[in-house]
């Protein structure tokens, strides 16, 4: 008989937003510790039973918290219904105010249903609606991709649809796959490394890697944990470890620092659940279809993440430049310049050259822990360091989950689990070997660019080959991998590898000789298809990319978004595709191409109507009062502004290496020069002349033409003394290595100053002349020292290991305050009214912080920028159909300080709102139109920050309603107002409580909560 399949316990992350809930778990936890903590339980168990402990403290705590406000609700309920009873016999104010008052309670305690429902679906519609995100993401797609799995292909062949075969067949799958294929001792292990030379880590890191796990380091790792995940077995997510780290941490190093003595875990942290993603465009009845992701309990991710990060800051130092995955600070696009450069360059006329790319099945699951653990050790890393991994991996076990059941557990004896945080670094380390091993294959001398041999590429397990002679050398490959897939578990797919003759000697070796997929005319290669020809990648790449982009774009249109939704999706999924193919491939691209697109994309924003503002307005950020849309032509400047930022910073990398060594001059030195004509013909490979052409596009559109200070001195085609006295090598060792070290104090600086700075001899008095006569031909304003240019600000820009095509694109592109001029004149001029700087500067700021909510902080966006239509502008656009008349009051001019403030049908309703707004802060408020327009206190009045933020939003809301009547002749109306504010607290709880802080909520509103006790019924009158 099967055992009973059951839905796993899962703590509710919205409980850990309320105060009596966080109290309750906290009191107990110390009583469970002052009762149990002693020299007889052992700190893993004490740990696990503490976790068990606490479950049932919140099953009791969400019981008991469920009658009472079962009990609340109806007391409400039955309360509104008898006040109901009197409205409709005796309909007064204060009945009236009543009823609004135990409504609002109501709606606010009912608010815990709807956060269940929002935090299940993950439907943050208020605040995330049109927000870049998950909730935005699903409605890009075609349809909504299922977890379910419909039917599957057991080991015999046969198809089921039944949910209990369907679970039990990827368990014997899996059982299978992480089942240990090893046979082999220690003696095999040593013949394969003997022929290595690894890296070794040094014994400084050593230290770092085994000096003793801090309570500092477990709260850091707790911290870094993402929220909104799903928990393992244990039903703790990571967001309960925050909220009690200070309580949890010691807990957690005391029963970290036992497992380790005892070589083994708690069993609750041995546990995980196997969670399967679909790979697309597989076959989806096959089990091999789908990626399994290990859900872990926090608490041993928390171990794991500890270990990452230890690890991750030395993982440069042991692997070497060939491997870009997982590695700080590296790139996958690395690898794909520095192979265009190999396939783009001329190629060798004596020998076959050809590019095999190797495919792995099931990489990371396959992984031997004995390889894994003889790895580290090879690389030299203490016995210490070892334990601490090893103890990861003592006897765990899955369960798998497919269609909300879960398996019977099941024991693991390989494979490093896909969820784990150091569970990349470590299968970096399990393949270098083979890399190392691949490098010494006798006779494979790979393929030699300018000097420079290329043999292997690998991004985690994508590993590519450059060989010379195939012939020779594939034999000798296909064993090397054979010998290492026999010790580590790696296994070659064949058939999905590929062959891409690089020349054409290569090309005409039968294929009946290569045991490869042919790809003569091109393969993919980290998402980018990859050809002989720039022009064909273009075609395959950007082409294509662009027309699926205009055909999403068309399929999207139809989807009821806001203009600030639209421009989150430019954001979140067209830049991010383009941005990558920006990043991958050096192709010159004309502006007539970012035309094109910008139109498609403005056709999608404005949902094919007419414009209303300018795109240089769309395009400034949130900030500074715009809506963050990409310039796309911004980031793929920024993108290739980056590879030239890296020619001059980062000469060791591979690509930088190569690119260089195909030039007559330093990069640097090509990178500052003016006369981009005479460049094309300083470089053989079209990698680095395409990238030159993309730089000369730049320049010219920033006006960048004088040569920049950054220019070197050495090694330098403009500089030609340089190349024929090495005695200015001397001087670059010394500091003086560019034209903007030859001023002092902003002025060409004597031989003496030299002198004194950079410590040179009077033999170089010539050089001096040299260098002076140089400077003298670079400016025209010599001696003094030449304007620095937009090219030293991107030379002297910080590579950053993230952010650095943001930085760069933010750097570059500073926006235009003529507008936001043209604006305030505007304002000021219908308003007949001066804004101080100051005042402008925070009305900008507070465009979209007026609320969480897009939509909401959108009609502030379109307030200030002047974009609603008022009746004198649809005059003078329609003179025949609409005069300039307010439709309420008939005066002319009727433009929009008119519609939003001077019309007298306003008045009433702007003395009221100001008269409320003025009793909920305790404040006095005169009627204003920094308020009424912009939702800014003018600077003279003394307000606190969370007054700031309800004025702003109150106003807005304000505003909302007249334009909601902005065609209509008769006036909003306060009571109307109040009841919209209100229905938005339900969404303001809601938004509060998912992120943690529900006392935030009652502390940001309860003025305006307190006013509804003390208002009197005549403010808010029927």
């Amino acid at each position: 008989m099967k055992p009973k399949r059951f839905r796993y316990w899962k703590l509710n992350p919205l409980l850990l937003a309320e105060t009596n809930f966080c109290k309750y778990i906290s009191e107990s936890i110390t009583f469970f510790c002052e009762t149990n903590e002693n020299n007889e339980t052992s700190p893993s168990i004490l740990w696990d039973t503490l976790k068990a402990y606490i479950r049932g403290k919140i099953i009791s705590f969400t019981s008991y918290s469920n009658k009472i406000r079962r009990s609340q609700q109806k007391e409400l309920e039955k309360a509104i219904k008898e006040i109901d009873n009197s409205i409709s016999l005796t309909n007064t104010p204060d009945l009236y105010k009543e009823r609004i008052r135990l409504q609002t309670e109501l709606d606010i305690l009912l608010t815990s249903e709807a956060e269940q429902l929002l935090l299940r679906s993950r439907g943050l519609v208020y605040e995330h609606g049109d927000k870049a995100g998950r909730l935005l993401a699903q409605q890009l797609k075609t349809k909504t991709a299922s977890n379910q799995i419909i039917q599957i292909t057991d080991d015999l062949g046969s198809v089921s649809s039944d949910p209990d075969k369907i679970n039990d067949t990827f368990r014997s799958f899996f059982v299978q796959l992480y089942k240990s294929e090893s046979f082999i001792d220690e003696s095999q292990l040593n013949t394969f490394f003997e022929k290595l030379d690894l890296p070794k880590v040094s014994s400084e890191n050593n230290l770092k890697l085994d000096a003793p796990i801090t309570i500092s380091e477990i709260k850091d790792s707790i911290q870094s944990m993402n929220s909104g995940k799903s928990p393992g077995p244990d039903g703790y997510p990571a967001e309960f470890y925050k909220v009690f780290s200070d309580q949890l941490a010691p807990l957690l190093l005391e029963m970290f620092n036992y497992s380790f003595e005892q070589g083994t875990l708690p069993p609750t942290l041995m546990q995980a659940t196997i969670s399967l993603i679909f790979k697309k465009g597989r076959d989806p009845l096959s089990c091999t279809s789908y990626r399994p992701i290990s859900l872990l309990p926090v608490d041993i991710k928390i171990l794991a993440k500890i270990l990452a990060r230890r690890l991750e800051s030395i993982m440069p130092s042991i692997i070497s430049e060939d491997q870009t995955g997982f590695i700080k600070g590296r790139r996958s696009y690395s690898n794909i310049r520095r192979l265009l450069g190999v396939i783009l360059s001329p190629s060798s006329t004596n020998v076959p050259e050809a590019i095999i790319s190797l495919d792995a099945e099931k990489a990371f699951d396959r992984v031997e822990w004995a390889f894994l653990f003889f790895s580290l050790r090879k690389f030299g890393f203490n016995n210490n360091f070892v334990s601490w991994v090893k103890l990861l991996y003592s006897s765990p076990c899955a369960s798998v989950c497919t269609n909300n059941q879960r398996s019977t557990p099941f024991p693991l004896s390989r494979g490093t689990r896909q969820g784990c945080p150091l569970s990349p670094l470590l299968f970096a380390l399990v393949i270098e070997p083979l890399s190392v091993a691949l490098k010494k294959v006798k006779g494979l001398g790979g393929i030699d660019r300018w000097g420079i041999k290329h043999k292997v590429s690998l991004y985690a397990d994508d590993l590519l080959l450059y060989v010379n002679d195939p012939l020779l050398n594939i034999p000798h490959i296909l064993s090397v991998l054979d010998s290492f897939g026999h010790l580590s578990g790696y296994k070659l797919n064949i058939s999905k590898s590929e062959y891409f003759p690089v020349n054409q000697m290569a090309a005409e070796i039968p294929t009946s000789t290569i045991p490869f997929k042919m790809a003569n005319s091109g393969f993919k290669y980290l998402g980018i298809a990859i050809s002989r020809s720039l022009r064909l990648m273009r075609e395959q790449n950007i082409t294509l990319l662009t027309m699926k982009v205009k055909s999403d774009l068309q399929r999207w249109n139809y989807l009821p978004l806001s203009l600030a939704g639209r421009i989150q999706i430019i954001k979140m999924n067209v830049l991010s595709r383009y941005l990558y193919v920006f990043q991958s491939l050096p192709i010159y691209l004309p502006k007539s191409f970012f035309r094109a697109i910008n139109d498609a994309i403005s056709s999608f924003i404005w949902a094919g109507k007419r414009p209303r503002a300018s795109r240089l307005l769309l395009y400034r950020d949130r900030s500074a009062g715009g809506l963050g849309l990409p310039n796309l032509i911004g980031y793929y400047w920024a993108s290739n502004m980056y590879n030239i930022l890296l020619w001059c910073t980062s000469p060791h990398i591979n690509w930088c290496q190569s690119e260089a060594a195909s030039c007559s001059s330093s990069l640097r030195a090509l990178a500052c020069d003016t006369s981009q004509s005479s460049l094309l013909s300083r470089s053989s490979n079209p990698v680095v002349t395409e990238t030159l052409k993309i730089w000369s596009q730049i320049r010219r559109h920033f006006g960048w033409l004088s040569l920049p200070l950054a220019t070197p001195i050495c090694n330098n085609h403009l500089f030609v003394p340089a190349k024929m006295d090495l005695r200015f090598s001397v001087l670059e060792h010394k500091g003086l290595g560019t034209l903007g070290d030859l001023y002092v104090n902003d002025v060409f600086a004597s031989f003496n100053e030299l002198v004194t700075h950079f410590n040179l001899n009077k033999s170089d008095l010539f050089r001096y002349f040299q260098l002076r006569n140089f400077a003298k031909k670079c400016s025209t304003l010599f001696p003094q020292i030449p304007t620095s240019s937009g090219i030293d600000l991107v030379l002297r820009a910080k590579t950053l290991v993230k952010g650095h095509i943001s930085y760069l694109y933010k750097l570059t592109f500073s926006p235009s305050e003529s507008l936001l001029y043209r604006t305030k004149m505007k304002w000021e001029s219908e308003l007949h009214i001066s804004f101080s700087e100051l005042f402008w500067k925070g009305a900008v700021r507070a465009i979209n912080s007026s609320s969480s909510c897009a939509r909401l902080s959108l009609i502030q966006f379109k307030v200030f920028h002047r974009l609603h239509y008022s009746k004198e502008k649809l005059s003078k656009l329609y003179p025949d159909k609409f005069d300039d008349k307010c439709n309420g009051c008939s005066q002319i001019p009727c433009n929009l300080t008119h519609m939003f403030w001077a019309c007298p049908r306003l008045s009433e309703f702007w003395h009221q709102f100001f008269k409320i707004i003025s009793d909920i802060l305790s404040i006095k408020l005169t009627p204003t139109p920094h308020i009424a327009i912009f939702g800014k206190p003018p600077n003279n009045l003394q307000t606190t920050a969370i007054q700031n933020n309800i004025i702003a939003f109150a106003s807005l809301i304000a505003r909302k309603r007249i334009l909601l009547l902005w065609k209509s002749s008769h006036p909003p109306l306060i009571k109307v107002w109040l009841q919209d504010i209100l229905g938005l607290l339900k969404l303001e709880k809601i938004k509060f409580s998912i992120r943690g802080s529900s006392d935030r909520f009652f502390t940001y509103w309860k003025p305006l909560l307190k006013y509804l006790e003390k208002v009197p019924a005549r403010d808010i009158s029927l």
